[in-house]
């Protein structure tokens, strides 16, 4: 009998990377996570929205910011490099 391989990939489940995830992850039911970084998205909105509301001083609010999505997966999720990627 022909063995059938199924193949799982990822991405940050309701916004974040569910402990069942990352327990597939470890164990190579799943083959990895292709995560953004949530901590850094949250820190350019708060420092966007305090340059925005600066009194007397014009800024430029960048409207375009690219964060490097990283991929995690069982080789390197126990990283402190990822830990912002992965909520715990």
């Amino acid at each position: 009998m022909k063995k059938r391989v199924v193949v799982a990939l990822g991405h940050r489940a309701l916004g974040t990377t569910l402990p069942e995830q990352q327990e597939a992850v470890k164990s190579g039911d799943e083959l990895g996570i292709l995560s953004q970084n949530p901590y850094a998205m949250g820190y350019q909105t708060m420092w966007a929205a305090i340059q925005a509301t600066a009194p007397k001083k014009e800024v430029k609010i960048e409207k375009k910011v690219l964060l490097d999505p990283a991929w995690i997966d069982a080789e390197n999720i126990e990283s402190e490099d990822y830990a912002n990627y992965i909520y715990n």
